[in-house]
């Protein structure tokens, strides 16, 4: 199971996202963390920012859904954190 923290960033100069991945080298484009979040931020019109930290111990292309699952456990995370309001249905 991998590990993921999220602290809130708030104020017009800490509005973005910031991720803490212990260097995986994954193009922002492509990272399953990052593009949750910002496409919740976008929902949610928010402009509080937040720095997730990821610490993986699920291997990365090992087939086990590690990447999937730390971009549902963003949404959860997030939209608790951003007070969002979406259900789990």
């Amino acid at each position: 199971m991998d590990w993921m923290h999220f602290y809130p960033k708030t104020g017009i100069a800490n509005s973005e996202i910031e991720l803490e991945d212990g260097q995986l080298n994954i193009p922002p484009e492509q990272h399953l963390v990052l593009k949750a979040a910002t496409a919740l931020k976008l929902y949610a019109k928010t402009d509080t920012g937040c720095r997730i930290v990821l610490k993986k111990v699920i291997p990365m292309g090992g087939g086990l859904g590690g990447g999937s699952s730390n971009a549902a456990t963003t949404l959860i995370a997030l939209n608790h954190l951003w007070q969002c309001g979406l259900n789990l249905s």
